[in-house]
């Protein structure tokens, strides 16, 4: 009997180990989301001090999106989308896109491959058209251009090439 309180107890400090990892891990992604998003806005507010004839470097300025995809990748239920930053990775998209048009076409390319490959990312892709600010939504123009041009036949188990 004494042997298996030791094991259950063992077994809790396991968990609790576990679980202080978890929350320490969720606590440094939030804090590198804030800082990206942080870097993000900076970078959609000073951008004509940051690049020349202000022309953003795409490389640079597609960090953010980039890191953003990977945490969307992740946020699949309610407690996952606090976990994973979602909110701040939406964000940083949004900013993104509202402040270099030149990787328009990149972002929607990664949002459709991100729709085709997550089942949760539907409503995460319908929050980000609304925060983009740019006055001609072009975002959620460019989506609806790339949703409208799918081939429904072939996604929905249509045969291919019968009719």
């Amino acid at each position: 009997e004494s042997g298996t309180k030791a094991a259950r107890s063992g077994t809790n400090a396991k968990r609790n180990e576990n679980k202080s990892e978890v929350a320490e891990n969720i606590a440094q992604r939030s804090i590198c989301a804030d800082a990206m998003l942080k870097a993000a806005k900076s970078m959609s507010k000073h951008r004509s001090r940051l690049w020349k004839c202000g022309v953003p470097d795409e490389s640079v300025v597609g960090l953010t999106c980039r890191i953003s995809y990977q945490m969307l990748e992740s946020a699949t239920g309610v407690v996952a989308r606090k976990a994973a930053s979602a909110d701040a990775a939406l964000a940083m998209i949004a900013a993104t896109v509202d402040s270099a048009e030149c990787l328009l076409g990149t972002v929607v390319a990664a949002l459709m491959d991100l729709l085709h490959s997550f089942e949760h990312m539907a409503p995460l892709v319908a929050e980000l058209c609304c925060l983009s600010q740019s006055p001609s939504s072009r975002l959620s123009v460019e989506l609806l251009r790339e949703i409208g041009r799918l081939d429904t036949q072939c996604m929905a188990g249509g045969g291919h090439g019968t009719e």
